[in-house]
């Protein structure tokens, strides 16, 4: 096989296509990260989910904020599908997911009207959940 950028993506395609049926056997997601080529190798990272991919996404959220509560007190475990709304135009964002490296920006949600990624600071997202909490 010639390793090029263009091969490496039908690689990509068919690696997907033949792992199908293990995710639905063992109901797992299985995920293949960013492959690293040279002129002879390439290698990647194959990523396994317990659960199909909206409860694969769900697991990870919980797992990452189990390991990281400690910097996000004001989210739990049924934070993740929360829709919050923020910004001059009270924009409707649901959370999917924290990135705990990310020093400004860690948590990740998503416009429910254009369903486009975003990144929004912890801080926004505790002073809404927190003044939510007294309005239930």
């Amino acid at each position: 096989m010639e390793i090029t950028k263009s091969n490496l993506r039908i690689f990509r395609q068919d690696f997907k296509n033949t792992v199908e049926s293990l995710q639905k056997e063992y109901e797992v997601t299985i995920d293949m990260k960013n492959i690293t080529y040279g002129t002879t190798d390439f290698h990647f990272k194959v990523e396994v989910t317990n659960g199909d991919r909206a409860e694969a996404e769900r697991n990870k959220f919980i797992a990452t904020l189990k390991r990281n509560s400690w910097k996000y007190p004001a989210l739990n475990k049924d934070s993740y599908g929360k829709v919050i709304t923020i910004g001059y135009n009270k924009d409707a964002y649901r959370i999917v997911g924290i990135k705990p490296r990310a020093q400004r920006y860690p948590i990740v949600a998503i416009k429910e009207s254009s369903g486009k990624s975003y990144k929004l600071p912890y801080e926004v997202v505790e002073t809404w959940l927190k003044d939510n909490e007294n309005e239930n």
